[in-house]
């Protein structure tokens, strides 16, 4: 079986969550004896090379939709459906007034074609430009013979808002080797970390007014969003002695900064899964999260909720989380949590898919 993966244009060089995702698929499928190239959106693909396509990141559909006109083969969609509404609805500018005045599918249409213009994503062709971002978000739905959604909550969005849609698996993500194994408590543990692309649905402005004052040390991991740097320079204008920017890290230091720290917060508007907390959670820390309904059917206990839109909030919660024992995954959950089983159950789909 020789199956393509094809994802956004920036899944490298903005890394995230989908990157952890695509990357981790492929190699567990790989160990199964399954072929898989990953090609990203705007890249030159022979679709003729392939028994089946596997799409990344159904919110974008501007990114499938001009090639599935040539495609003669099964559609398989990771959804990774992220609800832009609510931060919309709050985001600084002229953002907020757009999202009253256009609705969320057509400010999704012009985010998209904005990106575009800006360099930050490929220029979306002439068929999503005349169908529009809701019209290619059901074409995408009708032509996918299969979905896969990581949260019951996910299944339950795609399901209710598009009656096309075939086939939906929850399939969740997975740790990968590093943190798929038991480890030693070998240091004392303190401060508190958030990891994560900064941008303005990560909600990282406010964990900042959070720790104002605070007596615990914050460090932010992650790299500033390329489309929005005035956000970045808003959360550094109010950054406190207490907050710091570590930037990007690899695998090892984040395994360092998982294991001293104390506690993750993960205060985002939305995330259709979270796996930074699922990782902190594996390596010790306590966990605060953002009481959202996608993560509140995947992190139904040991962890705190917050209310992202009010920093005191998020400040009390980090101060409980603080003061909790170290909470450790269960051998159950690190066996649903890991990429082979994961590879196993896709591997599943792809041949029932093909017969």
């Amino acid at each position: 079986m020789k199956v393509l993966f094809t994802a956004r244009y920036s899944l490298f060089s903005q890394p995230g969550g989908d990157t952890q995702q695509v990357v981790q698929t492929a190699d567990a499928l790989r160990v199964l004896g399954v072929e898989v190239d990953i090609i990203l959106h705007g890249e030159i693909i022979d679709f003729t090379k392939y028994d089946l396509v596997h799409f990344f990141n159904f919110g974008r559909p501007a990114d499938i939709l001009g090639v599935l006109p040539q495609l003669k083969v099964p559609l398989i969609v990771s959804a990774i459906w992220v609800d832009y509404s609510e931060y919309d609805k709050y985001r600084p500018g002229f953002g907020s007034t757009l999202q009253k005045i256009l609705g969320p599918n057509r400010l999704e249409y012009f985010k998209t074609i904005a990106r575009g213009f800006n360099g930050s994503d490929k220029m979306p062709g002439l068929l999503y430009i005349s169908k529009g971002h809701s019209r290619a978000l059901k074409t995408v739905a009708f032509r996918a013979s299969a979905m896969i959604t990581s949260s019951q909550s996910e299944k339950q969005r795609i399901t209710k808002s598009f009656e096309d849609a075939k086939n939906v698996h929850v399939i969740p993500l997975g740790l990968s080797i590093q943190f798929s194994t038991p480890f030693k408590e070998e240091t004392e543990r303190s401060g508190v970390i958030c990891v994560g692309r900064i941008e303005g649905l990560k909600n990282q402005l406010n964990l900042i007014r959070a720790a104002k004052g605070a007596d615990w040390q914050l460090k932010i991991i992650g790299k500033a969003a390329l489309n929005q740097p005035k956000y970045y320079a808003q959360c550094e204008a109010e950054a406190t002695e207490n907050v710091e920017f570590v930037g990007w890290q690899n695998m090892e230091h984040l395994l360092e900064s998982y294991r001293s720290a104390k506690v993750l917060v993960l205060p985002s508007f939305f995330e259709t899964f979270g796996l930074v907390a699922l990782e902190a959670m594996s390596q010790g820390c306590n966990v605060v999260i953002a009481d959202r309904p996608d993560m509140k059917s995947i992190f139904n206990q040991n962890v705190l909720r917050c209310n992202p839109h009010d920093p005191n909030d998020i400040r009390q919660k980090i101060e409980q989380a603080l003061e909790l024992p170290v909470y450790k995954l269960n051998d159950a959950q690190r066996a649903t949590y890991n990429w082979p089983a994961i590879a196993k159950q896709l591997q599943s789909i792809y041949k029932n898919t093909l017969s």
